[in-house]
């Protein structure tokens, strides 16, 4: 398999880190009883990026009507070929350097943001309505990776100030008490949850 095209390069790179069992392509089929008359339901291929192997979209067929001609993807001449039924659904427009997910968007829709503390490990915040440019500019980043050294009421207060600015979209945020779980989460309307945990966890 070549990288001359992205679609292409995301699979190779997935071999080069032997990411082999990877799905790229899922298919949903209606038949006869008899196995005559197959057609396609549904279908996702799966596309990852070139440069890290994370996934980089979602394009899917639908269709009002099973698909009888649908043809499943192959390689040939080095590079992938897929059907011409396939657009694009989700894609995966940004991640950090560690490659956690910042910024998705469906198409034609509104993006969906992430915003990551506890040493980038917790999501600390979901913004839907928003771009990770504009969000990112009204937290401090380091005071979120370092969210374990502040009481809960204060990384509350610093994930604020993201509903403060961005009244258009809808923001959830959380805090966590590592490696236990999440201790509190705050809802786009500003109410929030507290979560106890047992000895147990």
């Amino acid at each position: 398999l070549g990288t001359a095209d992205n679609l292409s390069a995301g699979v190779r790179k997935l071999q080069d880190v032997n990411l082999v069992n990877t799905i790229v392509e899922k298919s949903i089929y209606k038949a006869n009883l008899d196995g005559t008359a197959k057609r396609l339901v549904a279908s996702n291929f799966y596309a990852y990026k070139p440069g890290l192997p994370v996934p980089d979209g979602v394009l899917k067929v639908e269709a009002d009507a099973p698909i009888l001609n649908f043809s499943e993807s192959t390689v040939g001449s080095g590079s992938i070929v897929k059907d011409n039924s396939y657009k694009e659904y989700l894609k995966f427009d940004q991640y950090d350097s560690r490659g956690t997910i910042l910024q998705r968007s469906k198409t034609n829709d509104v993006k969906e943001v992430y915003i990551w503390g506890y040493d980038s490990k917790y999501p600390v915040a979901k913004i839907i309505g928003s771009d990770y440019a504009t969000a990112s500019q009204f937290v401090d980043q380091v005071k979120l990776d370092s969210a374990a050294s502040y009481t809960e009421a204060e990384i509350r207060a610093e994930l604020n100030k993201l509903r403060t600015n961005l009244p258009q979209a809808l923001v959830q945020t959380y805090t966590y008490r590592p490696p236990i779980g999440v201790s509190s989460e705050t809802d786009a309307t500003g109410r929030i949850t507290y979560y106890e945990y047992d000895t147990y966890g």
